[in-house]
């Protein structure tokens, strides 16, 4: 028969030692930046410079992709072909 030790402790049942901890802020902080380099980094390879306005809307949009294209959250709602609506009625 089993014995239960009480000096002996109970691992947390979700608990993932092996895994990398990165904080959320910082992970979406660098894919919105990755997202903004990228349009940028192309507008300066395909036109040759650089426009601040541009930059400014890479930054929008790449944070308005994340907000929205998560699926299962309130990307539904972002979505212009959604069939659900946001308003009531």
């Amino acid at each position: 028969m089993a014995e239960f030790h009480a000096d002996h402790t109970r691992p947390e049942p979700n608990a993932d030692p092996t895994g990398l901890a990165i904080p959320m802020w910082l992970t979406v902080a660098l894919i919105v930046a990755l997202l903004t380099l990228l349009g940028t980094g192309t507008r300066y390879y395909v036109q040759g410079d650089l426009h601040p306005v541009h930059s400014l809307l890479g930054l929008f949009f790449s944070a308005n992709l994340w907000i929205c294209g998560k699926p299962g959250s309130a990307g539904a709602r972002c979505s212009p072909t959604s069939s659900r609506s946001i308003l009531p009625g």
